[in-house]
């Protein structure tokens, strides 16, 4: 029986909410919004946004019950729709110019060790409400994507700022790759995940 289905925009507040709950207290996330008044307002504005990018320029999953959700990226698609440009106008508002601009610059330091000319698998968001976690919610939502990967030759990758999180993605084959420092007057440490590759392009047995 299948146990994660795409998102429709009929999902987002759902899906908003699963994430607003899921990433309130992830350092990237927090360094991402950053500190101040109506931190929880430009929380869900990330969440909105991410949502209306993923359902056009990659995909949204969402288990059956709808208590954990995926947001794949996809590097290479640049589609834009009404809702997706709404969004964007919502993001500058709540962020601000130069607050974009630091996480533009993130966004492109980390993409540089992606692959140029190999389609990969990208884990932009995963998140499974607080009182559902440790059963397995996350796990059926990238259990099928990692299983895919050699089979299609599309690897998976991913960041994280946690040790956990780390550790979770190590049990599933990932292999931490590149750690990286990010931002000068408040610094994040980035580790990069992936899996399904080897440095001469060489998919491993997941």
């Amino acid at each position: 029986m299948e146990t994660v289905i795409n998102a429709r925009r009929s999902d987002k507040d759902r899906v908003v909410h699963i994430l607003c709950q899921s990433f309130k207290n992830d350092p990237q996330t927090n360094w991402i919004i950053g500190p101040g008044r109506n931190k929880s307002r430009r929380l869900k504005r990330l969440m909105a946004y991410a949502f209306e990018h993923g359902l056009i320029n990659g995909r949204v999953q969402l288990t059956k019950d709808k208590k954990a959700v995926a947001i794949w990226k996809n590097h290479t698609s640049r589609k834009m729709n009404v809702p997706l440009l709404l969004e964007n106008l919502k993001f500058l508002l709540a962020f601000g110019v130069k607050r974009i601009i630091r996480i533009t610059k993130m966004e492109l330091d980390i993409a540089t060790y992606y692959p140029k000319d190999t389609p990969f698998d990208y884990l932009w968001f995963i998140g499974t409400l607080p009182s559902e976690q440790g059963k397995g919610y996350g796990a059926s939502l990238l259990n099928p994507v990692i299983s895919n990967s050699r089979t299609l030759q599309k690897p998976v990758y991913l960041e994280t700022t946690t040790a956990p999180n780390i550790k979770y993605y190590k049990r599933k084959g990932f292999e931490l790759y590149k750690t990286m420092a990010i931002g000068q007057k408040q610094v994040l440490q980035v580790s990069l995940l992936r899996v399904g590759v080897q440095d001469q392009n060489e998919y491993v047995q997941i």
